[in-house]
């Protein structure tokens, strides 16, 4: 993997990874805990996602310049990652699925459910965070910051440690929220994709070859919900 970020960028995407996980997210439910009717739940959620982007480029752009230009130098090998990808992101979905079955877990996903509520209300707005917004803050931060930082410390410790933050990352609020530990076990429908992005953007050398496939993920995800 060829696509480093350098010293500065790397700590300026732990810092921004550490605010849009805790920080964001803490901020943004106070304000709707002292002023539930200043936005609606979808507008709370596309500024989230707004504002990582936004910071993402402020202080990451270069990098996504160099990583964009990493794509085009080797644009039929991160087309070869991408479709690998799909193959093996449907095969460990279809395994996680078992698992999840093997351990009774058959309560419903509350983030998707979450989408799923939103998408009623205001379908452009979800398409835009869900599709486009996400991809680039996630992929930048989680991806191009604590995978590509730990990766030379070793690559089995950045596979090890990304795929379980990403997937912690995905369900911790909604634990809390219920004041159940038990629900962190759904993050194991996250494993598969955290594995197949993290694999992508290894083979690949680009980032942009992740974010593309998030996308696509997610793209799939809401028109399932639809």
């Amino acid at each position: 993997m060829r696509d480093y970020l350098k010293k500065g960028e790397l700590w300026s995407a732990i810092v921004l990874l550490l605010l849009h996980m805790v920080g964001f997210p803490i901020a943004f439910s106070t304000l709707v805990l002292y002023y539930p009717d200043f936005l609606t739940e979808t507008q709370i959620n596309l500024l989230y996602y707004a504002v990582s982007t936004l910071l993402v480029f402020i202080f990451l752009g270069r990098y996504l310049r160099r990583s964009f230009d990493a794509l085009i130098d080797n644009i039929f090998g991160c087309l070869r990652s991408f479709g690998l990808g799909v193959v093996m992101y449907f095969v460990l979905s279809t395994l996680a699925g078992l698992v999840m079955g093997a351990l009774g877990l058959t309560g419903d996903n509350l983030n998707q459910e979450a989408i799923s509520d939103m998408l009623s209300q205001d379908r452009g707005m979800i398409i835009a965070m869900t599709v486009f917004l996400a991809p680039l803050a996630e992929e930048t931060l989680f991806r191009g910051g604590l995978f590509c930082g730990l990766y030379r410390r070793g690559r089995v410790l950045a596979y090890v440690v990304c795929i379980f933050v990403f997937c912690i990352y995905h369900v911790w609020q909604y634990a809390i929220a219920l004041g159940d530990i038990s629900y962190l076990l759904m993050a194991i429908q996250y494993i598969p994709a955290a594995f197949t992005l993290c694999w992508v953007y290894e083979q690949s050398g680009s980032l942009w070859t992740g974010i593309f496939f998030h996308m696509a993920v997610n793209l799939l995800g809401v028109m399932v919900a639809f």
